[in-house]
């Protein structure tokens, strides 16, 4: 199933109010999310400022990392710029 981003940053943050502090690795299994979407959903919630990265030491790897929310809302969403479909008859 195709899911919007922020459809998975939802996941991913309900995902992260029932577990806690998960490694990337456990967020998809515990958010019911694809690899992909993971990953998108989580840079996307990274940009937002919703969930972060526990601080930690230099030499950790990037599986060794956990994230956890910031405690901020997720801000509204922006709306689309896209033009809607021309209607089928505009030209008869």
């Amino acid at each position: 199933m195709k899911r919007n981003t922020r459809e998975c940053v939802h996941l991913l943050m309900e995902g992260m109010q029932r577990h806690g502090p998960l490694r990337r690795d456990a967020l998809a299994e515990a958010c019911g999310l694809t690899p992909e979407e993971t990953t998108r959903a989580l840079k996307a919630a990274r940009q937002m400022s919703v969930i972060d990265h526990i601080p930690y030491e230099p030499g950790t790897t990037a599986l060794e990392i956990f994230y956890q929310l910031t405690g901020r809302q997720l801000p509204p969403a922006r709306k689309s710029s896209r033009m809607p479909p021309a209607p089928d008859d505009r030209f008869q």
